[in-house]
């Protein structure tokens, strides 16, 4: 596995930061603790016996993954409080070039795992999407986002792991600020990739994963081992950019904050 920031890094270098900003991704190793991994891994196993696609507010089932918002599992601690990771949040201010950021929200992931499948899809849809909000004056916007996956299982390409366009991330920023059609200049580079395996494969151990920026373009890949990816996805912003939307977590009951601020320490509490 080629990875970009070591084992429970609580800072990153010049490098590691560039290619945050200009690359929008970013592999990082293990930044929890064996007991902090199993204990994760219960109270996602836990969260999901619960999963009811009717109720839409808290559950989503679609095509290749169930997913859970941070509403079906905010009083699990072992979950919430990866949201104060010093790894994480270390690498989400130099992502987002300030100490001022704030935790947005957080899904649970869970691949389903049915038949063999590949892209393009039915409707001839090859994946690469971007995961930005692009709204309000390109002049002075700043609600760009960075959201890490964290992997409780060990994620390799058979495991189904993100696949990451480089250079896009600049592309479709400098898209947008200039006003132009965010897309303008990707098609050329996605068929490349399509063709030659050019990708960036986001392959990271237990307890590590990916960060990306709101720019850059990815798509999840098809798994040929068999077995299930599990993940959950914790996201920073720009503290009071609203460009974005409110975040989940904003959305949340006043009690119900109380208690995922509880399961962090004091000290770590200020991106809520």
């Amino acid at each position: 596995m080629n990875i970009d920031v070591p084992d429970f890094a609580t800072s990153i270098g010049e490098q590691q930061r560039k290619q945050l900003v200009e690359d929008g991704c970013i592999r990082y190793g293990r930044c929890l603790t064996e007991e902090q991994l199993i204990a994760a891994r219960y109270a996602y196993e836990r969260t999901y016996e619960k999963f009811d696609p009717e109720q839409e507010a808290i559950y989503s089932l679609q095509e290749h993954e169930r997913v859970i918002w941070m509403k079906g599992f905010w009083h699990e601690p072992a979950l919430t409080s990866i949201i104060a990771n010093p790894t994480l949040q270390a690498m989400a201010r130099a992502a987002l070039g300030t100490d001022e950021i704030e935790f947005i929200g957080s899904i649970l992931r869970k691949r389903r795992i049915l038949d063999p499948w590949g892209w393009p899809d039915a409707n001839g849809w090859t994946g690469w999407h971007s995961d930005t909000f692009l709204v309000g004056d390109p002049a002075t916007w700043n609600g760009e986002t960075i959201a890490f996956m964290v992997y409780l299982d060990d994620t390799t390409r058979s495991e189904g792991s993100t696949e990451i366009l480089p250079g896009t991330s600049r592309i479709v920023r400098d898209n947008y600020r200039a006003g132009r059609d965010r897309n303008e200049g990707l098609a050329e580079i996605i068929r490349k990739t399509d063709t030659s395996d050019e990708g960036v494969f986001c392959e990271a151990p237990a307890g590590g994963g990916m960060g990306i920026n709101s720019f850059v373009f990815h798509r999840a890949i098809p798994e040929s081992s068999g077995l299930i990816r599990r993940h959950l996805t914790v996201s920073y912003r720009v503290r009071g950019s609203k460009e974005v939307g409110d975040g989940e977590y904003q959305d949340l009951p006043e009690e119900v904050k109380a208690s995922v601020a509880a399961s962090m320490p004091e000290d770590m509490r200020d991106v809520l």
